[in-house]
């Protein structure tokens, strides 16, 4: 994985690798579809089948609170239909969703469907070190077919 600049730099935009422009497709994203500010990419790790990240397209901001009020409900309701479009492809038990910038202090969330037989069913899916994650990898046509269905699920149930 590319290393990324100083936390400093990153916290105030420079070279942030989710800020818009980004590419669709990287070594850690598989774009989904574009919504109201934000955009849905699937997760390169699909441990938790459907997981996503939602992130915050009009420009560089690091947590809800530097968003005025109506920029945060177009954000939370773009959270609000990716979710349940990722709910309705692949049938969770439950839903995380999350918003850390531990890594990359621009705001996004992760939105991670649990099933019972999950590797983590019950815990936290963050453990301490990147190495002892499930690491869960799908060939291009299965990332393809699966962004597919959600943004799918998306456009007919919002468009």
């Amino acid at each position: 994985m590319t290393e990324l600049p100083a936390w400093d730099e990153l916290l105030h935009g420079k070279g942030c690798p989710l800020c818009a422009p980004r590419a669709k497709y990287t070594q850690l994203l598989h774009f989904v579809t574009t919504l109201s500010v934000s955009s849905l990419y699937l997760s390169a790790n699909q441990a938790y089948r459907g997981t996503c990240a939602l992130i915050y397209d009009l420009g560089h901001a690091v947590h809800p609170g530097q968003l005025d009020s109506d920029q945060w409900r177009l954000f939370a309701d773009d959270l609000r239909r990716a979710e349940a479009a990722v709910r309705q492809v692949v049938s969770p038990d439950h839903m995380n969703l999350e918003s850390l910038g531990n890594s990359v202090p621009h705001l996004h969330f992760h939105i991670v469907p649990r099933y019972k037989n999950d590797p983590r069913w019950g815990h936290p899916i963050w453990m301490s070190r990147r190495t002892e994650m499930p690491d869960v990898r799908l060939q291009d046509s299965e990332y393809v077919a699966l962004a597919r269905d959600i943004d799918l699920a998306y456009q007919t149930k919002y468009e």
